[in-house]
């Protein structure tokens, strides 16, 4: 009786046992689950942002605190996104500013010297328009130099022009096209050139220029020339 009795308190004792352990490994994996694994995905998140990588997002779909934690940190991971994408914007826009400044000092220290070290009038036209085309950023430039009473334009230097346009537009009368049209107080023009090909075309169309932005040249209100700028 004794020993039936000792093997049924064992048979208990062994089956607490196997329960104890089966509701632990149950618990474990709850636990690894619903705590370790959301708690792992978040870290792996705030690695990945103080990595610089901000489109790190934490996918937890839930209604616990977990969820709401996670919903929380990808609210503050896309203001951060948000924060950092105008900070890039606002260092490009500043860095494009200070380049074109210091493009433009570049291109007065150039003129500077130029204007300092030549002594002929056609070196320092050409210099000046291989200047104005690398600050312009223009395909072509000319410099047209104006007789007193503004009626005739000729071609004084050029940079990026082809031949036949050169050719073309050696000494324009005036009117005769948007280069040579002189207009008082117009300042600086825009103007789109006509895409012909036949031969009544402009020069400049037939060349492949798209816009030619004229820039006027004047001396005590008195106009003694123009810088045409050529875009494809």
């Amino acid at each position: 009786h004794l020993a039936r009795q000792t093997a049924l308190l064992h048979l208990l004792q062994l089956s607490a046992l196997v329960l104890a352990v089966v509701v632990t490994a149950v618990l474990a994996l709850a636990g690894y689950v619903f705590v370790l694994k959301p708690v792992g995905k978040l870290a792996q998140a705030i690695e990945n942002i103080q990595a610089g990588n901000f489109d790190a997002r934490v996918r937890h779909v839930s209604s616990d605190e977990f969820g709401t934690l996670s919903r929380g940190f990808n609210g503050m991971a896309e203001n951060l996104q948000s924060m950092y994408r105008h900070l890039e914007h606002k260092v490009a826009e500043k860095t494009s500013e200070l380049e074109e400044k210091r493009e433009r000092l570049e291109g007065l220290y150039e003129v500077t010297n130029l204007v300092a070290n030549t002594t002929a009038l056609g070196d320092l036209a050409q210099g000046f328009v291989k200047i104005v085309a690398h600050i312009a950023r223009a395909d072509g430039v000319a410099l047209r130099w104006s007789d007193r009473g503004n009626q005739r334009f000729l071609m004084l230097a050029s940079q990026g022009l082809p031949q036949a346009l050169l050719d073309a537009e050696q000494c324009l009368e005036r009117g005769a096209c948007h280069c040579s049209t002189v207009v008082e107080d117009s300042g600086v023009r825009v103007i789109p050139v006509q895409e012909a090909s036949g031969p009544d075309s402009l020069a400049c169309a037939r060349a492949g220029f798209k816009t030619v932005i004229n820039i006027p040249v004047c001396l005590h209100e008195r106009t003694m020339g123009e810088v045409d700028l050529f875009f494809c």
